[in-house]
């Protein structure tokens, strides 16, 4: 019977389900995937390749985007036109400075947990969010992510748990909601939302993060991860959410009480 929670790891396409895992406070480790900038078919032949020409010097370059000096990697090839522009050319570290030897080790050490991951799949959810895209098709997604999904089980003789998360979007906020659906590997969640979660102001989905914060505490998604232990799952989430709030808080007030008690004695002098 499983009362622990399982490990999270984020499959980009960029950096947003790892930054809604930390702030929903269930990221637990950090991954090669999670920082960056990839698709389905990138990640697919780092793995196939374990990662041989993932942090190769002869392969990585600086690149300018949106105004910041990134490095990129143009190793690895994808056939299908289906993704948002800033995720088709080439993988991009968009927040490591990989040609840094101490940020490269740290990569490694990364490489090494993921690599672990899907040796043993059954300890963790792995999660891909695919990009807004008006070339986007939704049933290439789906085979490309059983492509990666069997490729795992068949060295880990596990099949892996998978969300595939992905936006619609709506004219009238009555129509906000969380749709989730069985597919070959897992997941399916699709996000109703009126904003696409591009651009400085809206990649991050401040607007929709109630809707994330939904199907990652749903009945439906903890039943299926964690079976009859759900409920227990959740109670332990509510609990160390609150002990966050409280920690928060009281340092908030300790921070109060001494701004407050330098304002007497500068006072009384």
């Amino acid at each position: 019977m499983r009362t622990r929670e399982l490990t999270f790891v984020s499959l980009g396409e960029n950096c947003l389900i790892d930054e809604i895992l930390k702030d929903l406070k269930l990221r637990t480790a950090t991954h090669p995937f999670g920082s960056g900038r990839f698709n389905i078919e990138y990640i697919t032949e780092i793995c196939k390749e374990e990662f041989e020409h993932f942090l190769d010097d002869q392969f990585l370059y600086y690149a300018t985007v949106e105004n910041k000096i990134v490095v990129k990697n143009n190793f690895y090839k994808c056939k299908h036109n289906i993704y948002e522009s800033s995720v088709c050319h080439d993988v991009e570290f968009t927040h490591h400075d990989v040609f840094k030897p101490n940020v490269k080790e740290s990569f490694l050490r990364k490489i090494e947990r993921f690599k672990y991951a899907t040796d043993q799949p059954s300890e963790y959810v792995f999660m891909y969010y695919h990009r807004f895209s008006s070339n986007t098709n939704i049933e290439i997604i789906k085979a490309l992510l059983k492509n990666w999904s069997d490729w795992i089980e068949n060295k880990s003789l596990i099949k892996p748990k998978i969300v595939f998360i992905h936006q619609k979007l709506i004219e009238n906020k009555e129509e906000r909601k969380v749709s989730v659906n069985d597919f070959s590997c897992g997941k399916e969640v699709i996000l109703y939302t009126l904003d696409v979660w591009s651009g400085a102001e809206l990649w991050a989905a401040a607007k929709d993060r109630d809707l994330f914060n939904s199907f990652f505490n749903s009945k439906e998604i903890l039943k299926w991860i964690y079976g009859s232990n759900w409920i227990l799952i959740l109670i332990n989430r509510n609990l160390r959410r609150f002990q966050i709030n409280l920690n928060s808080l009281l340092k908030h007030l300790k921070g109060l009480s001494q701004t407050l008690l330098k304002s007497i004695v500068l006072k009384s002098k």
